[in-house]
């Protein structure tokens, strides 16, 4: 049976740590156009560069392949449903993995669904906003769990737990209900995680990709194949990948964050590793990726005036999302749980039941 093929790359990978400041957003790119329409729009926007393939780092390094920028997003403009971009705030995402590893815990343990009516992305939501007002304890709170979260050890947990104590008794009045509540997620963490497996808790390229591919799923009929840059270390995880791709996982929906019910099985023929140089529609993702973290950081100049064109061109037609900030807030407390809750459902995807 034929499939479809979508093709993606990614821009601002640093591994697990999600603060590092140079590289502060993390965006996957994702396409079904084929090579000759990719190789077009490529060649329409930067008819002067001659570089062995498109790549946006060397692209954007060149001053006179700007102005193919705002090209390069008027020709996107044009076929918003033929691409999607996953991004992550990596500042904001290690709020979410707060929430998700210390909070979630404690409140499955009491008997509730944490995902139902996308409260953990409302409520992380409603705590940025609270957290950005007291820039100097969200920049500490989050460093604290960073290094919990990338070098688990009974020092970087000791750690946090004396810093966290001290946050619940100290924090200002308006949040301080968020640090009473971490105070006694991380002074029960091993209850709830081995420290010597949570290494791996801050990754963001699976749950990026399967949020891209989930995308695709949910607007295409076709079984899918998957193409991906040969550089791209993602699918050094191959064996959790095989799992969720895997068609034998029972037919079921679970919830996210972002795109919206992920329907099980994904459908997923295959998955392929490519030489970028040998694929148009890579170097397209790529380029794409690169301008959407490119254009996240501009947002951030307050004289910036680039981003506004490059939106006005047409990048603002593409869709996008991820893991980000947004004035979405919880619409009630949890909800009571009346079965296996979506991190139950897929962690029998993952190991089995």
């Amino acid at each position: 049976m034929s499939s479809k093929a979508i093709y993606l790359d990614e821009s601002g990978f640093t591994g697990t740590n999600l603060l590092d400041p140079a590289q502060p957003y993390f965006c996957v790119a994702s396409t079904d156009l084929s090579d000759g329409k990719a190789a077009e729009i490529l060649r329409n926007s930067f008819p002067s560069y001659r570089g062995a393939e498109f790549k946006f780092g060397q692209l954007w390094r060149r001053e006179r392949t700007r102005e193919g920028m705002v090209a390069f997003s008027k020709a996107i403009g044009l076929i918003p449903d033929r691409v999607f971009v996953w991004v992550i705030d990596k500042r904001f995402c290690v709020l979410t993995k707060m929430v998700d590893f210390v909070i979630e815990p404690l409140l499955h343990e009491a008997g509730y669904d944490f995902y139902q009516n996308q409260l953990p992305p409302r409520l992380c939501n409603y705590l940025h906003f609270g957290l950005v007002e007291h820039e100097k304890i969200y920049a500490d709170t989050l460093a604290v769990y960073d290094q919990l979260a990338r070098f688990p050890s009974r020092e970087t947990l000791r750690v946090a737990q004396q810093a966290y104590r001290k946050l619940a008794r100290t924090a200002p009045r308006s949040i301080r209900w968020f640090f009473e509540w971490i105070k006694v997620g991380v002074d029960r963490f091993e209850e709830f995680h081995q420290l010597d497996e949570f290494g791996d808790s801050n990754e963001v390229q699976v749950t990026s990709v399967l949020a891209s591919i989930s995308y695709w799923r949910q607007n295409l009929g076709d079984d899918l194949s998957i193409h991906h840059d040969e550089s791209n270390n993602f699918f050094s995880q191959a064996a959790l990948w095989e799992r969720l791709t895997s068609p034998a996982v029972p037919p079921q929906e679970l919830p996210t964050s972002g795109t919206g019910p992920v329907p099980f099985p994904l459908r997923v023929t295959h998955t392929q590793a490519m030489r970028s140089h040998e694929s148009a529609t890579v170097q397209l993702c790529d380029v794409l990726a690169g301008l959407v973290s490119k254009l996240h950081l501009l947002r951030r100049d307050p004289d910036d005036a680039f981003s506004g064109e490059l939106l006005e061109a047409g990048l603002g037609q593409v869709v996008m999302n991820g893991v980000f900030p947004r004035p979405e807030f919880p619409l009630g407390p949890p909800v009571r749980r009346t079965g296996p809750d979506a991190v139950d459902r897929m962690t029998s995807i993952l190991f089995g039941p």
